[in-house]
């Protein structure tokens, strides 16, 4: 029975290790991993994608991955402005992408956010997207509104 124990509970953490494995940051700069003390890390919230950092396709979505498919859960930049294009999460037969600016500073942790706003119809509804410091809540980045499906706005 003891041995029975060992054994599950050293898969559990071989599946733990796992999972944990499946999430990485994507980086911005060229290389080795700095210290978050000289970077600041960017992390989607439940319901919005990070589709595009400056124009190049990063796909960074929030949480765990599903099944065995590897996900960007993070960015990490040196300070500075930004463009993220954004897409909410759960759409599946049209993308709504959004743009927005955000400037960030070194040692700080960013939390992008989006709000669906219904409408009459679910052509009247409208997303709302911003970024704040995860500490503080402070908006750190435009607040802009995406009604259009088909193009970036």
């Amino acid at each position: 029975m003891v041995k029975q124990d060992r054994i599950r509970r050293a898969g559990l953490m071989l599946l733990l290790l796992f999972l944990v494995a499946c999430t990485r940051a994507y980086n911005d700069y060229a290389g080795p991993p700095r210290p978050e003390s000289e970077i600041a890390v960017i992390t989607p919230s439940k319901g919005v994608k990070i589709h595009a950092l400056n124009a190049k396709v990063v796909n960074v979505r929030p949480g765990a991955p599903e099944g065995l498919y590897v996900a960007n859960t993070r960015i990490h930049v040196l300070p500075g402005e930004y463009t993220l294009t954004l897409i909410p999460q759960g759409i599946k037969t049209i993308k709504t992408f959004t743009r927005l600016s955000v400037r960030v500073e070194a040692g700080k942790r960013y939390r992008v956010r989006s709000q669906f706003y219904p409408g009459a119809t679910e052509a009247a509804g409208y997303y709302k997207f911003w970024v704040d410091n995860e500490n503080t809540g402070a908006v750190v980045s435009d607040v802009v509104k995406s009604r259009n499906p088909f193009k970036p706005q």
